[in-house]
């Protein structure tokens, strides 16, 4: 009995030993289970929300990009007030050829800095690239202001608005599509209305301006008004994606796409031609013996007209 009890004894650690692996230590299907565990949806960053297509925070942004485009788009389409104005009065010793290559200038970097600050833009460095843009724009306009000769209008005006204006125009539109996917065309639209729009108001009060209170001054009104402007459109646009730090600043790879390719080519085509109206038709209703004062409305009349082509094939765009 003794030794029935002490192999009982002996033999009931075993099974406590048992039970305590079996409640402490886990088993091999346990093992494999949680070898064979997903990651969990909490252990990965959380993407961006779908688009809000609409509301407060979408629709000022479509407002601070139009004010955007309003202060580069449409300051590139009144070139034609200042190259009337400077082949008439101000750079009367330079051909129209030459004092065309200022707004040239001005369209061109309007375009190709438009690269560089798109891609800060994705990287997260808005703010910086914007607020660079508003400086260098009123600083060229208030230095056209004093300029006297050619090469000050040319560095004022040229290349340092034209500067500003592509540090703004890219990201301002850019973030537009950000807010809308299923109105996407129409919010694009009515942001790049403001080159019509800045089209229409530029032109005018520079040619009013200029009579009343002299070239000088009129270009300073024209940075104060883009100054207000610019400053009311960096205050509501707001990016929603997060920054995107890596990647080339020109993604070449997009190009051996055949439609991209060609769909690039056209654009670049199209502009080639597309600032030579917006520069020459002022003068050209002069030579032509207009009256002036319906000459100097003309540039304004074709933007007007550049309105609808801005706004309806957008809006039919989405459909």
């Amino acid at each position: 009995m003794s030794g029935s009890i002490s192999e009982g004894r002996s033999l009931s650690p075993e099974k406590g030993d048992t039970a305590t692996e079996s409640n402490n230590s886990p088993s091999d299907l346990d093992i494999e289970k949680n070898t064979h565990k997903p990651v969990a949806a909490a252990d990965s960053p959380p993407g961006p929300p779908p688009p809000p297509n609409g509301g407060l925070t979408a629709w000022l942004q479509v407002l601070g990009g139009f004010l955007f485009v309003l202060n580069t788009w449409g300051m590139a389409n009144t070139f034609g007030v200042f190259q009337t104005y400077y082949s008439s009065i101000l750079l009367t010793n330079d051909t129209p050829s030459a004092i065309s290559w200022i707004g040239s200038i001005q369209g061109f970097l309007l375009l190709f800095v438009g690269v560089f600050s798109g891609r800060a833009f994705d990287a997260g460095y808005f703010y910086l690239v914007t607020g660079l843009g508003v400086f260098l724009s009123v600083f060229g306009m208030m230095m056209t202001s004093l300029s006297t000769k050619y090469y000050q209008v040319f560095l004022a005006q040229g290349i340092c608005l034209g500067l500003g204006s592509g540090c703004l125009f890219t990201p301002g539109i850019s973030l537009v599509g950000q807010y809308f996917s299923t109105r996407r065309g129409l919010a694009t639209g009515i942001a790049a209305s403001g080159s019509s729009v800045g089209g229409i108001i530029f032109p005018i009060v520079v040619r009013r301006l200029i009579v009343t209170v002299g070239f000088p001054w009129a270009v300073r009104a024209m940075a104060f008004i883009m100054l207000g402007t610019l400053l009311i459109g960096i205050s509501v646009l707001k990016p929603r994606l997060p920054p995107r730090k890596s990647g080339p600043v020109v993604d070449v790879e997009a190009f051996k796409d055949p439609a991209y390719s060609t769909f690039v080519f056209g654009l670049a085509l199209g502009f080639m031609a597309f600032f030579i109206p917006f520069f020459y038709s002022d003068s050209y209703a002069l030579n032509i013996g207009l009256d002036s004062e319906l000459a100097f409305y003309i540039l304004s009349i074709m933007n007007a007209a550049g309105m609808v082509g801005r706004l309806l094939p957008n809006a039919i765009a989405d459909k």
